[in-house]
């Protein structure tokens, strides 16, 4: 998929600064067949934040700049899964009579997000930022479509299409980042990000339909990306930059699901920027992400999984991502 952003600065006068972004903080997708053997847990996920950062930015004094921002943030989450009417109407064996739930939910939310920069001597700068959590009620509906079989049976009845919503609180997170001039043609660089994961324990669906709530435990983690990168001058118009980074997961195998079969990931990334012209500037990245085997081990037992079955599976994947920028100063 494609994850566009757009960024905007101006000065108001030498101390005063004003910002916009437009980004995609999060963005998750995973689908698999319908048939498939996990079709309970999941078939379709998707998860969508677009945020509108404004940002003002101030430099009390000339090596010190200090910045805050208001988060407005919209976020559109659908999920699908199939039902086994089977084992919930014992009218046939388990897995011989499907269904399928599809839900998808809408909402608008705000947060902030506080920064710093400082230069303490000359070629050396460190960085801190902050950025809050969003509280978002995901307000929309769920759709049931019931085998043939029962139609006109009271499980048909029970399984209406009703309004639905779900609380989802984004990570707050807190990056702190440094970067030192070796030459005048060369910088090394270093960071580290800390995001509160551990407010994600469970993914509840409320719908008004008298049907119990759908319940998938989660118990998330916070967790730590570490990154290290240079960056090297080559002419006045080329900079080549390398880096790598360790992106820690957030999860254990027992809370692990195949909406989000993620694990710790090793990042491997290396770009450059040209600039054709004085006032503009065009970089291109590649990054190939490296992640460790993923197993899913899903009990019926569990909290929530008693109409999903048993589910042990193993993830082998890895990500490429190519990244294009264009910069306009006036």
């Amino acid at each position: 998929g494609v994850i566009p952003s757009i960024y905007g600065a101006a000065a108001i006068d030498s101390r005063w600064r004003v910002g916009l972004a437009v980004t995609v903080p999060f963005a998750l997708k995973t689908e698999y067949d319908r048939d498939w053997v996990g079709r309970y847990h999941g078939v379709q996920s998707e998860v969508t934040a677009i945020n509108v950062n404004p940002v003002v930015a101030f430099n009390p004094v000339s090596w010190l700049s200090v910045a805050g921002g208001v988060q407005m943030q919209h976020m559109h989450a659908r999920l699908t899964n199939a039902v086994d009417f089977a084992l919930i109407s014992g009218a046939a064996p388990a897995g011989n009579l499907d269904g399928f739930a599809d839900l998808d939910g809408n909402d608008f939310a705000f947060g902030f997000n506080l920064g710093m920069i400082a230069e303490p001597v000359e070629g050396t700068r460190l960085g801190i930022a902050y950025r809050s959590s969003v509280d978002h009620t995901l307000d929309g509906d769920i759709d049931f479509d019931i085998p043939a079989p029962l139609a006109g049976s009271a499980i048909e009845a029970a399984f209406t299409d009703a309004d639905a919503d779900a609380d989802f609180k984004t990570p707050a997170s807190l990056t702190f980042g440094a970067a030192h001039d070796i030459t005048d043609d060369i910088t090394i660089m270093g960071g580290a990000t800390w995001t509160q994961w551990s407010n994600f324990d469970e993914l509840r669906v409320k719908m008004e339909n008298g049907l119990p709530d759908n319940v998938t435990e989660e118990e998330w983690d916070d967790q730590w990306y570490l990154a290290a990168g240079a960056a090297w001058r080559v002419t006045d118009r080329l900079t080549l930059r390398a880096g790598v980074a360790y992106d820690q997961k957030a999860l254990d195998t027992k809370y692990r699901t195949p909406r989000i079969p993620d694990n710790d990931r090793y990042w491997l990334s290396a770009g450059a920027t040209f600039e054709p012209m004085e006032n503009i500037s065009i970089s291109a990245g590649y990054t190939h992400i490296f992640i460790d085997d993923s197993r899913v081990r899903l009990e019926a037992g569990d909290p929530g999984n008693a109409t999903r079955g048993n589910l042990a599976a193993r993830y082998d994947s890895d990500i490429d991502i190519i990244a294009i920028s264009g910069s306009l100063h006036f």
